[in-house]
């Protein structure tokens, strides 16, 4: 995420001052989210960034000392605090209820910005991304032990499947609501209908609740099964 050009400083000098300073910077951050979401991060110029928010480089540099000041200022102003609100659910008291509430604020993230989605699916997903270093680099460990805790917590208890592999349900969760949102479009030109999001609440909440399996004819086959033959 520090291309050769993200060495480059504002030019010596400073432009006069703007009115509403701390606007124009919060202008500038979220049309360069807008443009890093559209063509991601490493193929987003300085220009391209000045020009969509409609304001020169000198002011740009006025407010940002280079490139990479600028991403990590507008990811930190809009991922980070998006992101800590998923981790955060980890504070919820019942094991099943943390995952219930994980899965419906990442919903609600993938809905309520429609940068998210296209930066995740660009800058995440791909091996080659920015996000993955930049998640590294500012979620620390104990965010990550204490949501392995919990799900570690309610298997012991007998509230989940023991099967699931900790490290992994963050992701699983996560990476359900935001494929299946991302896919959605295509699969609707496909089958001719609409999918509403209370729909694909409703889908992603049974699918990673009780499966594709009927609970209760599966149940009694299982019975069945263990009846003894005559």
């Amino acid at each position: 995420m520090s291309p050769s050009s993200s060495s480059r400083h504002r030019p010596a000098g400073r432009p006069p001052k703007t009115p509403g300073g701390p606007n124009i910077r919060l202008l500038i951050m979220d049309n360069a989210l807008q443009v890093f979401a559209e063509k991601g991060i490493s193929a987003t110029t300085i220009k391209e960034i000045s020009q969509r928010a409609k304001v020169t480089a000198a002011t740009l540099y006025y407010h940002f000392r280079n490139r990479e000041n600028l991403i990590n200022q507008t990811l930190d102003h809009f991922l980070t605090p998006a992101l800590l609100n998923l981790w955060a659910t980890a504070e919820v008291d019942d094991p099943k209820e943390t995952l219930k509430e994980l899965l419906a604020r990442a919903l609600d993230l993938a809905q309520s910005s429609p940068w998210f989605l296209p930066l995740w699916s660009r800058e995440f997903v791909s091996e080659a991304g920015s996000l993955r270093e930049f998640i590294l680099t500012r979620f620390k460990d104990q965010k990550i032990a204490l949501f392995l805790t919990k799900i570690q917590t309610g298997q012991a208890k007998g509230v989940l499947n023991p099967k699931l592999a900790p490290e992994l349900v963050f992701l699983s969760i996560v990476g359900t609501v935001f494929v299946t949102l991302l896919g959605r479009p295509s699969f609707e030109k496909i089958f001719g209908r609409k999918v509403t999001d209370d729909q694909v609440l409703e889908h992603i909440r049974s699918f990673l609740t009780t499966g594709l399996l009927n609970a209760q004819k599966e149940d009694g086959h299982e019975r069945e099964a263990r009846q003894p033959r005559p």
